[in-house]
């Protein structure tokens, strides 16, 4: 068994010399097995090992029975031991998960807090790999799902999946080391526990060897997924088309708002097959957290092939347009109100303008006006003249049909031709700063102040509205 182990370690490169291991614990017997494995070949593979056991306080005074055990068998063996306590009942409700789900989300993000340790070892075995097999291939699933469980995912590693829990059970019992056994896996209560006593019993009676027979067949798959994997990476490297927006000075704000989105040659995308592109596509969904199933995949390709757009949700809009496949995932625009103010008595005030960001209308000293104007900078386009305003001004978003001539463009021109010229998204639009007077507008954020609203030589007073976050 310690050999068998040791090879698998070594044959999937699980663990180097002077890393930290530390065993998800259950007390259960495939955990304590895989602990006193670990500890004998402690010093062979130059590791370290310790133990973590998380309480999921589901089974009252069960679960603490469990614990103490572990934090046991840990003293007398000489492990490092750790307990972390997780409210699963809690979690479950908050997140609508199943028990089993939720618990085994939270277990993981306990392994993930874990400081002073390299390597995470769990006690998953060949007949676990079985039952996960069995289960995703029932709900249906990809060449992904039926690789089963991976040996190793970051720094989790699974050192028993060469064994079955007889095996393991055996092991124990020749070492006469015993373990806890958990209530809840006597009953059928939860999917995994009916496979496990009703399906693999009933499919040994065609193939007594059932285990190593889908271990087999989930290594094999698991070398054809890295294949496939490898034909995606390079397809989606061909197919990709560099389309990062730029974002211009004078929004920068607004980049955490900017749509995200990928863009693939069509072309290319269509001269592949069909199974490695709906993996790049498999792909860019889940980076933009869209969950998928066959029919919603093969709706997609349609569209890939023949053209046309769909909403899949959460903001992210499919489309294939002018040879282009694009993934566009959009936001909303800021929320601020409009607001009156005078610019005798509330200029150098804070007014929001949206998420954390405030609207300043700074007054400007005379030896600032003349350093304006003699720049004609950037900034000089921004300001505008107090004296050529009303004096009560409106702070608010664009509307429809809003117009103004910027300074020194020589004409009139629309917001909607304005902002078509830099390619600006609906969100920024719909977030960008308007100030206008009674006689219209006299600054557009980005587009600088009216023509009429301008510093010229004989400016005594002026303002320059600055944005800032907070």
């Amino acid at each position: 068994m310690i050999s068998k182990v040791l090879s698998e370690i070594r044959k999937k490169d699980m663990i180097k010399a002077g890393d930290r291991v530390t065993v998800g614990l259950s007390g259960g017997a495939d955990s304590v097995a895989l602990l006193c494995i670990l500890k004998q070949l402690e010093n062979e593979l130059g590791i370290a090992v310790s133990a973590c056991h998380v309480n999921h306080n589901l089974r009252g005074e069960e679960s603490d029975r469990d614990q103490e055990f572990c934090r046991q068998l840990c003293e007398v063996r000489g492990i490092p031991f750790e307990t972390i306590s997780v409210d699963v009942i809690g979690f479950c409700s908050e997140n609508g998960l199943s028990t089993e789900e939720g618990a085994r989300r939270l277990r993981y993000q306990a392994f993930e807090s874990l400081k002073n340790t390299d390597k995470i070892a769990t006690a998953h075995t060949m007949s676990d790999n079985a039952e996960t097999v069995i289960i995703n291939l029932s709900r249906g699933s990809s060449i992904d799902g039926l690789c089963g469980i991976p040996p190793v995912r970051g720094n989790i590693i699974r050192p028993l999946l060469c064994c079955s829990r007889k095996q393991i059970e055996d092991y124990l019992k020749e070492l006469n080391q015993d373990f806890v056994t958990d209530s809840s896996n006597l009953t059928d209560n939860y999917r995994r526990n009916k496979i496990r006593h009703n399906v693999i019993p009933l499919l040994k009676d065609f193939n007594d060897s059932l285990e190593e027979t889908i271990a087999r067949n989930s290594d094999v798959l698991r070398e054809e997924k890295e294949l496939l994997a490898s034909m995606a990476e390079e397809l989606e490297n061909k197919a990709s088309i560099n389309n990062n927006p730029h974002i211009g000075k004078a929004f920068e704000r607004f980049s955490e708002i900017y749509p995200i989105i990928k863009k693939y040659d069509v072309d290319a995308l269509q001269s592949a097959p069909k199974p490695i592109r709906l993996r790049v596509i498999r792909k860019a969904l889940s980076e933009f957290g869209i969950s998928y199933d066959f029919s919603r995949l093969s709706a997609i390709d349609e569209i890939v092939c023949s053209g046309g757009t769909m909403d899949v949700g959460g903001r992210v809009t499919i489309s294939n347009e002018n040879r282009v496949f694009s993934i566009t995932k959009s936001f909303l625009p800021f929320e601020f109100e409009e607001t009156k103010i005078s610019i005798k008595t509330d200029s150098d005030k804070k007014i929001p303008v949206g998420d954390k960001y405030s609207l300043i209308l700074k007054t400007l000293s005379d030896q600032e006006i003349k350093l304006f104007v003699n720049k004609r900078n950037f900034q000089f386009k921004n300001a505008i003249d107090c004296d050529r305003i009303d004096d009560i001004v409106t702070i608010r978003k664009r509307k429809p049909g809003d117009g103004f001539e910027p300074v020194a463009r020589g004409c009139r021109q629309s917001f909607k031709n304005l902002l078509n010229a830099v390619s600006m998204p609906m969100s920024v639009r719909d977030s960008l700063v308007v100030i206008e007077d009674l006689q219209g507008i006299i600054w557009f954020e980005g587009f600088f102040a009216a023509q009429r609203a301008a510093l010229t030589v004989n400016t005594q007073r002026a303002i320059l509205p600055i944005i800032l976050e907070e």
